[in-house]
């Protein structure tokens, strides 16, 4: 969905893409710090990164191998990797936590 613009309307918001793939339902989502990014977990017991703007020959990440569907799908942020002394090094862009 695209945010709404300055301009009033009764409907606001416009669908931009439908994104697909999962084959069961989606139980945690989040979008990378520049929105330029989806990570989404799902029941089927994985984790489905998408772009949100077509890159050539880009095909979407899937993350497989919980044993657990995932309880939770985090992109790090700068203020995360500030707090935990991670500033300069090598980490994970993405972390996700099932049970």
């Amino acid at each position: 969905w695209c945010r709404p613009g300055l301009r009033k309307s009764t409907n606001p918001l416009e669908l931009h893409r439908t994104y697909g793939h999962c084959h069961s339902d989606i139980v945690s989502l989040d979008w990378s710090e520049d929105s330029t990014w989806v990570a989404a977990g799902s029941r089927d017991l994985t984790v489905r990164v998408w772009s949100l703007h077509t890159i050539e020959g880009y095909t979407p990440t899937t993350l497989a191998g919980h044993k657990e569907p995932p309880i939770g799908v985090y992109f790090t942020t700068k203020n995360i990797r500030e707090s935990a002394g991670l500033i300069g090094k090598s980490v994970p862009h993405l972390y996700t936590l099932s049970r």
